[in-house]
This record gives structure tokens, C-alpha cells and sequence, in this order.
């Protein structure tokens, strides 16, 4: 099933997918999974997995991340950023002082929001499952930041410089493509060096961004 809400103070909104057993009572249920996808991609990125884990009795509630699928595009996209929208999205849907058990299901680039999120409250879930996560940078490379090759500014200046850029960056409109095609080969030309990517990955995260699109297309 397809949602939105609207989190706060922000006032952005967030779309999900939500699947759950018809056959399965709020008694019986065994918990809550929430599912974050990767950089670039959607929740559409669980429409196999989810169904398989609310036939054995879990509520699986999908997000598309803030910037992603049919989320709004908040220009809020550091894992920091993230981790809060995370947070304020369980508190919207009433999931933060559950007695539920909430598991998290997280890849890649959302691994690291999730790290930051669950080493702030750690009684928030019960599991973390972590897939294809970067990780910290090699030893080595401590004093280069691995995503623009500049030496890292101190603290003081880096969080000045990070909050100068947010307060004027205005909101991003999402691109437009005159097929799956095209779509898949920007993503390919333009992936960041850090970001690893084949024409096959390009080209499936976008058949889902397509799918997404057209989905809520069709609903309206």
C-alpha cells in the first residue's frame, strides 16, 4: 500500500510502502520492519523482499529517503540529515515508544544515517541489518576527505562551511529523461568516483524510479 506523510518542523513529506499480512492481527503481529534503500534508488528496491516478511507476520513499511522516489526534495541530504528524518518519521507514525519490536533494514549510503541514528537511541530498535555498508575510510586516507580529495577542513570551519551551504541552497526539482535509456546512462556518466556503478545497476535503479513515477501517476 502506498503512503505519505508530512513530518515536522519541516513540514516535507515522505512516501513509503507499507505491507502487511490481511490474515495477520495487530496480536499476532511480530514486529515492525523499516527498510531504507541506497543512494539514487527507492523503496521500490524491497517490493520483492517486503511481501515474503509480511506473509510470516511483519508490518514492512518501505521509505523513499528525502531527494528519492516521491519523497520531497528537501536539499536536508547528509546522513545526519537523514537519520533525523528517520527519527522524526517514526515519531509522525508513532513508533518511537511503541512496545512493538522495530527492526531496521538498511543499504548503503542510508547505513550510515542508520549508525548515527541507532548509536543515539539505541533502545529504538531491536535489530539492525546493515547490506553493502562503505564503512570508515581507510587509515591512510583520515586526512583527505574520500569525497572531494581536499585535505579536511577542522570542525569549526567544516560545520560553519555546512551550514553556510544549506542556508543557501535552494530546493532541487527532480530531472526529467525521455526514457528508462537515458535515465540509466546520466547515472552512469555522472556517478561520483566513490559511488561504483555498471550499466545493469544504472539502468535497474532507474526502471524502479520509472516504476515508482508512473505508479503514482496512475493512482491520480
Amino acid at each position: 500500500m502506498e503512503k505519505t506523510i508530512v513530518i515536522e518542523p519541516y513540514g516535507h513529506t515522505i512516501a513509503y510502502k507499507e505491507w502487511q499480512s490481511e490474515c495477520c492481527t495487530f496480536s499476532q503481529r511480530r514486529g515492525i520492519i523499516i527498510c531504507l534503500h541506497g543512494l539514487g534508488d527507492n523503496s521500490g528496491a524491497y517490493d520483492i523482499m517486503a511481501p515474503i516478511f509480511a506473509d510470516k507476520g511483519f508490518c514492512v513499511l518501505a521509505i523513499d529517503l528525502p531527494g528519492h522516489g516521491l519523497s520531497a526534495h528537501t536539499g536536508r541530504y547528509s546522513p545526519y540529515q537523514i537519520a533525523e528524518s528517520l527519527l522524526r518519521f517514526t515519531i509522525r507514525l508513532g513508533l518511537f515508544e511503541t512496545d512493538e519490536d522495530i527492526f531496521l533494514v538498511a543499504h548503503s549510503f542510508s547505513t550510515e544515517a542508520t549508525i548515527f541514528l541507532a548509536g543515539t537511541y539505541p533502545r529504538l530498535f531491536k535489530k539492525i541489518v546493515l547490506l553493502d555498508n562503505p564503512g570508515p575510510p581507510e587509515e591512510s586516507k583520515l586526512t583527505t576527505d574520500i569525497f572531494t580529495g581536499q585535505p579536511f577542513l577542522d570542525y569549526r570551519s567544516k560545520l560553519k562551511k555546512f551550514y553556510d551551504s544549506v542556508a543557501r541552497k535552494e530546493r532541487r526539482h527532480p530531472s526529467s529523461y525521455k526514457s528508462i535509456e537515458d535515465a540509466a546512462d546520466y547515472r552512469l556518466r555522472n556517478a561520483p568516483k566513490f559511488f561504483r556503478l555498471d550499466e545493469r545497476a544504472a539502468y535497474n535503479i532507474s526502471k524502479r524510479a520509472y516504476k515508482r513515477i508512473a505508479e503514482n501517476l496512475y493512482r491520480l
